[in-house]
């Protein structure tokens, strides 16, 4: 099996070092890995960390000539993918790749085409609690997420518990054929809208998450980015 793991990254260079060598050197049984960094112009020192990092590792690279979302990223890199199975992979330490060959298990044992990582499942609270206006944040997004995945549940006949994890393992053909529009954090949504009205079976299983604040580089903006990820769940169940 191959796995092709896209890693979207701008102003991240507190993490991204510590995350490509995790995701380079995990080791997973049976799969051959791709890897493709998408960089789009950061501000910081993140172009020349990876721009070194790809050069000493033989890592496919794209550089972007700004910012233009995750989305945008993401669909740049499906187009370079060969791997049966793709994953985007955010360049901060939210989600540790050593644990990812529990959920390319029930994959590569024929169970499912997609495994999503759900912070849900047996774990309680999605968020971590923070102090603060950190806290009133954590038990907001949990809030926004409940609304999220009952919406996504009711429109698309589906059963999952958690739309806004960024684990998600995509089967390579259908990343590679399907039309996508999203540029921003609305992608994930886009992506699991499809992949459901195309009739593809949704294995959850349980995902390990140490979240992180808007300090330390988070940067999803609940209002801005949450009605974009609304817009996405309601709009691609009467569209393509």
């Amino acid at each position: 099996m191959k796995l092709s793991i896209i890693i979207p990254v701008y102003n991240e260079e507190r993490t991204v070092e510590t995350l490509l060598n995790k995701v380079v050197n995990a080791k997973y049984e049976g799969v051959e890995k791709e890897i493709i960094i998408v960089e789009g112009n950061s501000t910081d020192r993140t172009r020349e960390i990876v721009t070194r990092f790809a050069k000493e590792h033989g890592i496919r690279l794209i550089l972007e000539d700004g910012p233009h979302g995750k989305g945008a990223a993401s669909r740049l890199a499906f187009k370079e993918t060969t791997g049966d199975t793709v994953l985007i992979q955010d360049g901060d330490l939210e989600y540790d790749p050593d644990e990812y060959m529990k959920f390319l298990t029930p994959i590569i044992n024929g169970e499912a085409k997609v495994v999503n990582g759900s912070r849900s499942l047996g774990a309680g609270l999605m968020y971590r609690k923070y102090s603060g206006i950190e806290r009133l944040h954590s038990f907001v997004l949990n809030i926004g997420s409940f609304v999220f995945v009952t919406l996504l549940n009711l429109l698309y006949g589906v059963r999952i518990t958690d739309v806004t994890s960024m684990l998600k393992f995509y089967p390579g053909d259908f990343i590679r054929s399907v039309n996508l529009r999203e540029d921003g954090f609305g992608i994930e949504s886009e992506l699991t809208a499809k992949l459901a009205k195309q009739g593809y079976k949704i294995l959850e299983v349980p995902a390990s998450f140490k979240g992180r604040s808007h300090a330390e580089g988070k940067k999803l903006n609940f209002f801005k980015d949450g009605f974009v990820i609304l817009k996405a769940i309601i709009k691609y169940r009467f569209t393509d």
